[in-house]
């Protein structure tokens, strides 16, 4: 019986760390430029000052016609028929941020004002080229100063112009505004002005809240299941809800209706969890109605569930997809989705930020070796071809981002001011849905070409790629699958839908949204396929005559 070799001297926790930093330099320092890139990034997506901010102050200028420091004080300008008006320099514009008024550097197109008399004296501000539906933006105070569709006869647009003298004195103007006027806009009916203070300053008048909450009592229950729906419940019940969150924080509310619907709700029970709509009054009464069942416990469950699989059956490999994965995430919803609203290219925006996940993901998961160096290579070129194909389809089926199914909402934005590009979409999308696909072939066929290496150092690149493009062809017909039917999941009912129309053939293949789906598909399907001969051929370039280090 051989004797029991000893177990390895166990290295001091420091000397462990100096020694991991050594090996992972190249991955710490490009984890460290791109959370450099992010978060300046991020910098320069800040919102406006606060001082250029806009809300409603509460004033009584009837009873007291006096300037306050919190009053927005804004210059007159007239130039044919239209007005403008100016604050340090700024101009007081709409539209680029739903129901939100702000200053502007510079000219814009929405910072220009026609102004109604009213029959009471009063005006109203209508904007010049803002407008939702064909219904012009106007400045309205209902919560806060905001820009919403004109309602004609609607209190909340009627407002006066007071003007400013040189000691800091208010009288109210009974003609129209001219060049150079010193004015504070003013709603009687609310008794508020134009305030310059953040958002967050107190509310006034007529407005609004979504806070969370817990049923204590059904006092009424008048749902039933309708078999037409598929079972669904419809009806309102009455309840009792006590406040958790907001302003009413502990405060219990009665008679609060929550309307059932096949589409909208489900019935529920004492103890769950609500979202409310608390409308406050300006006489200081409040109601609420139930907006929906309180879901966000639930998903973080799901959401803990699915981290708690992957790290138990992934290990130290799983926490780091996790990471990846939250990079991802952050990218999409905090750089990406803010930079296309601000008007950057969507296309080339939407690459780069690919290009940024990618290579922050491979990074994490197998720091800068050669292998995740090949991999990000692969994925890069592959989201590339990606783009290009999807490019190349959408031009020869004449189709584009303007003819996505929920493109509406955004098209109305942009007409309203919001700079974001649609014509893209379709592509950004494409990008976007390939870039999963393409990550995960590039590595596999990386990773398996440097076991090959190692196991047979003599190979060529000839043979190398060989190899390559065997174990790629294998995921060839998986992969596309499911990325084929990934796009028709998430269209699936609409399919349904479709299909029990019985249209015409040449009525339903002809139409936009099928080239939509098939483009989407398609282009990133041969993405994903091209990522497998590139990734081969770089990885046999590089491994090709080099003899593999010892594995660690």
């Amino acid at each position: 019986m051989r004797p029991k070799a000893p177990a390895p001297e166990k290295q001091p926790a420091a000397k462990r760390l100096l020694n991991w930093l050594k090996k992972e330099k190249f991955g710490i320092l490009a984890i460290l430029v791109a959370a450099g890139v992010f978060f300046g990034a991020r910098m320069a997506l800040r919102e406006e000052k606060t001082e250029d901010a806009l809300s409603a102050s509460s004033a009584d200028l009837a009873a007291s016609p006096v300037l306050t420091d919190d009053m927005a004080v804004l210059t007159v300008n007239e130039a044919d028929g239209a007005f403008s008006f100016t604050r340090g320099g700024k101009t007081l514009v709409c539209g680029e941020r739903e129901d939100v008024l702000w200053f502007e550097d510079g000219k814009s197109e929405n910072g220009k004002w026609n102004i109604i008399e009213n029959a009471d004296g009063t005006v109203t501000l209508l904007n010049v080229n803002a407008a939702i539906d064909g219904s012009s933006l106007g400045i309205c105070c209902i919560g806060g100063f905001t820009a919403y569709a004109y309602v004609e006869g609607a209190t909340s647009f009627k407002m006066e112009f007071w003007a400013v003298d040189g000691q800091g004195s208010l009288a109210r103007l009974d003609r129209l505004p001219q060049n150079g006027d010193a004015v504070v806009l003013y709603f009687p009916s609310k008794k508020a002005v134009l305030s310059a203070a953040p958002r967050d300053t107190a509310k006034t008048g007529d407005y609004a809240e979504y806070e969370k909450g817990v049923v204590l009592e059904v006092t009424e229950n008048d749902t039933w299941v309708d078999d037409v729906a598929d079972g669904a419940y419809r009806g309102q019940q009455t309840l009792t809800v006590e406040v958790r969150t907001g302003q009413y924080k502990g405060r219990t509310l009665t008679d609060v209706y929550h309307y059932v619907g096949p589409l909208n709700s489900v019935p529920v029970d004492v103890g769950d969890g609500v979202a409310l709509i608390i409308s406050s009054y300006g006489d200081g009464s409040v109601r609420a109605t139930v907006y929906e069942y309180d879901r966000i416990p639930a998903l973080i469950a799901v959401v803990l569930l699915f981290f708690a699989v992957t790290a138990l059956v992934g290990g130290k490999t799983g926490l780091k997809s996790l990471l990846g994965l939250a990079v991802t995430v952050l990218t999409l919803f905090t750089l990406l989705i803010p930079l296309l609203l601000k008007g950057w290219p969507t296309l080339p925006t939407t690459f780069g930020a690919a290009v940024f996940i990618a290579v922050i993901s491979f990074t994490l998961l197998g720091g800068v070796r050669r292998k995740t160096v090949c991999a990000m290579l692969g994925a890069v070129a592959g989201t590339a071809f990606a783009l290009g194909f999807g490019l190349l389809a959408q031009t020869l089926a004449r189709v584009d981002g303007l003819r996505i199914t929920d493109v509406e909402p955004l098209l109305q934005l942009r007409q309203t001011g919001t700079p974001v590009g649609l014509r893209g979409l379709l592509v950004a999308g494409v990008i976007i849905s390939a870039l999963g696909a393409v990550m995960d072939v590039a590595m596999s066929v990386s990773s398996a070409l440097e076991e090959v290496h190692a196991a047979n150092p003599a190979l060529g690149v000839k043979a190398l790629f060989r190899s390559g493009m065997n174990i790629g062809r294998d995921m060839v017909g998986t992969m596309t699958n499911t990325l084929i039917l990934a796009f028709l999941g998430a269209g699936f009912t609409l399919i349904v839908y479709l299909w029990s129309l019985g249209l015409q053939p040449y009525q339903l293949y002809t139409s936009a949204w099928v080239a939509v789906e098939l483009i989407s598909g398609v282009a990133a399907s041969v993405g994903m396929i091209l990522s497998i001969p590139l990734t081969a051929l770089v990885s046999a370039l590089l491994l090709a005559n080099d003899t593999p280090k010892e594995k660690k």
